[in-house]
């Protein structure tokens, strides 16, 4: 699988978890800095999409590796194909592991948004 074709079910995964869930999500334009658009309360929350095909450890680096910041994205969703697991957290540095942040909820990073 290329690595576009991994971001892509990467992206698709996580719409269709949150659609799933009864939330209003939709596609970013190309060459947004973030992948997903959250409609939640009328608040719209950008979501960069960070996918692995397997393994642990996901970069939270954009082009030229250049660290995201609260103007690019609200949170992340964290996506391993290999299993399924989908995790979503806020800004967290410049790496982080799924196994980390396995237990954290959407519920739980629109929360700490809203703080």
């Amino acid at each position: 699988m290329s690595r576009f074709a991994a971001g892509l079910t990467g992206e698709l995964l996580v719409l269709v978890d949150l659609v799933t869930k009864g939330h209003v999500v939709a596609r970013a334009e190309a060459g947004a800095p973030y992948d997903l658009i959250l409609v939640i309360n009328k608040r719209a929350y950008k979501i960069q999409v960070k996918t692995l095909k397997s393994g642990n450890r996901f970069w939270m680096r954009r082009k030229f590796r250049r660290p995201y910041t609260e103007k690019d994205c609200d949170f992340f969703a964290l996506v391993r194909i290999d299993t399924g697991q989908i995790a979503y957290v806020g800004h967290v540095g410049v790496s982080a592991t799924i196994s980390d942040y396995a237990k954290h909820t959407l519920e739980s990073v629109i929360k700490g948004l809203s703080k």
